[in-house]
């Protein structure tokens, strides 16, 4: 999935008078100080001379740079796999961690894992790993029932969080903050969900608004042996958050405790806390 470099510039800046989101955005940033890294697609996107359309020299040079760390990203991923149990939160993000602290190199996925690391060493068990995903569903106007509903991965990772003892299955979205290294913010739910509207290529959204449109027409054919009249329907679509993982409070548990001992300087404390700056946006879709 493209992101719209030109929208992602646009993107309002929502104030976090939340101290609970405040918080959130200050372990965030011990993250990405801890484990520095940079993102092959991050290159590939947002600097300039991936985009010289002469091909010059210094465009060789980041493209270089951006396929060597793309590499690295992926050898990484494949040694993980084939070397961990994928029940064991620790071991898993465990070795990423150091994978990204080794190679400073990270997509979302890495720099999302990093993130949750430094909130489980601070004692924020409730938090998890997601997945964006874009539901698509076809609502008949007469009766007002969904008669097709999809679901199309935006291939983006990030964490959620309550910053408190509140579990995530018992809250509700006011309770639910969302920690995106990537983008470089921390903010409640509702207006993450704004910023991520804002970024995704319409070439790309297009894509699967036809993908699920030929689905949609398959199902009615198989029904009714007659193409859907699409006036006949109303379509929506909103973001929904996918479990990335299966790992649960005491997986988290055992995470925090693994990172504050291996990782000490993942605990928040005053002198930890790196200035604000525009370079959270380490890690990509």
């Amino acid at each position: 999935m493209k992101i719209n470099p030109i929208q992602l510039n646009k993107i309002q800046t929502f104030g976090a008078k939340n101290k609970k989101i405040r918080d959130a955005d200050d372990i965030m940033r011990i993250s990405i100080n801890e484990f520095p890294r940079l993102s092959s697609t991050y290159i590939d996107t947002f600097y300039l001379s991936t985009k010289n359309e002469q091909k010059s020299p210094l465009h060789h040079l980041a493209k270089h740079i951006s396929n060597k760390l793309c590499s690295k990203i992926n050898a990484q991923r494949e040694i993980i796999k084939k070397r961990t149990d994928v029940n064991s939160a620790v071991m898993s993000y465990a070795l990423t961690a150091a994978g990204v602290e080794k190679n400073k190199a990270a997509n979302c996925e890495e720099a999302a894992i990093c993130a949750l690391a430094a909130l489980t060493a601070n004692g924020m068990y409730n938090s998890r790993r997601m997945f964006l995903y874009l539901q698509t569903d076809y609502i008949d106007k007469k009766t007002g029932e969904c008669v097709y509903s999809g679901q199309s991965p935006l291939d983006h990772s990030f964490v959620i969080t309550t910053m408190s003892d509140l579990k995530l299955g018992e809250a509700k979205e006011k309770d639910i903050i969302v920690v995106d290294p990537w983008l470089g913010f921390t903010d409640s739910l509702s207006n993450a969900k704004a910023r991520f509207k804002q970024i995704y290529d319409a070439s790309d959204m297009n894509s699967i608004n036809q993908y699920h449109k030929s689905l949609f027409k398959l199902k009615i054919m198989e029904q009714t042996h007659q193409e859907p009249n699409y006036n006949d329907y109303d379509i929506k679509q909103k973001l929904i958050l996918v479990n990335a993982d299966k790992y649960d409070e005491n997986d988290m548990k055992q995470l925090g405790n693994f990172m504050k001992v291996y990782y000490n300087g993942l605990v928040k404390k005053p002198q930890n806390i790196p200035a604000s700056s525009g370079q959270h946006s380490q890690g990509i879709f």
